[in-house]
């Protein structure tokens, strides 16, 4: 036999019987991409330290601003101020103030000055009080004098008055027998009293009873001991505590202030 019949024997055409071809493809091509899924999976990882460390990052950030926090006495170590009766008083705190209980015993109010002009018969009638000045001090400060002329009226001189920035407020009151004209100081305590001067006007601010309620500074005991302030607000009395008065307290009682640490707040 010559050579040709003899290689017949062993050619192939096509698939050979048994031999599945796509199965070596994909076995191929997955060992190829081996490579590139070990990186994808080193990338994962990568990306996951990432996020830890950054996790990290913010809860040491807020540990260090929690720690700056402590670093104040009223932080550290916060207290709140309590009262017993808060129709009489109210307590409020700073965080700062001195654990302790405090008998606190209110005698008296702080007030403003209050005068009232003479009863007239009209609130918007002219000419009424005659035309002059009306000069208004603050306790030690400089008057505010305010021009009256003959076409005023009670109503138009409260407008005058409100409108001077001379400390007060003014307002007409209506009463069973008449109207008269109010002037009440801003602030209250004994340091505030108003000083109100008429040259010319008839309005009587001077007259008998024309002053039923004068400026005043509140009264009060802390564990027996008189304390006085200009305003209601009494902050200086134990340290770190702001005392509010509301009203004096019943006969026979006395409120019970306490400042104790705040373990809410640390």
């Amino acid at each position: 036999p010559n050579d040709r019949e003899t290689n017949m024997g062993i050619t192939f055409s096509g698939m050979a019987a048994g031999f599945d071809t796509q199965a070596v493809v994909d076995q191929l091509v997955a060992a190829a991409r081996t490579p590139i899924t070990r990186l994808q999976a080193q990338r994962s990882g990568l990306e996951s330290k990432t996020r830890k460390l950054s996790s990290i990052g913010s809860k040491l950030g807020d540990l260090g601003t929690a720690a700056k926090a402590l670093s104040t006495l009223a932080k550290a170590s916060p207290t709140k101020a309590t009262s017993s009766d808060g129709a009489v008083l109210r307590a409020s705190g700073s965080g700062v103030g001195t654990a302790g209980r405090f008998a606190v015993k209110v005698l008296s109010l702080a007030a403003s000055d209050r005068f009232y002009a003479g009863a007239l018969a009209a609130r918007d009638a002219a000419g009424l009080f005659g035309s002059g000045t009306l000069s208004i001090a603050v306790g030690s400060g400089t008057a505010v004098n305010i021009a009256v002329d003959g076409g005023d009226t009670l109503d138009s001189l409260a407008s005058k008055v409100n409108a001077a920035g001379a400390g007060v407020t003014a307002a007409v009151l209506s009463t069973v027998d008449g109207y008269r004209l109010q002037i009440a100081g801003v602030q209250t305590g004994t340091a505030n009293a108003l000083t109100l001067t008429e040259s010319g006007t008839t309005l009587g601010l001077g007259a008998s009873g024309a002053h039923p309620v004068a400026a005043a500074d509140a009264l009060l005991e802390i564990d027996g001991f008189s304390v006085t302030a200009a305003t209601n607000s009494v902050s200086t009395a134990v340290p770190g505590v702001t005392i509010d008065l509301v009203a004096p307290s019943p006969p026979g009682t006395t409120q019970v202030v306490e400042v104790a640490r705040d373990v809410s707040t640390v």
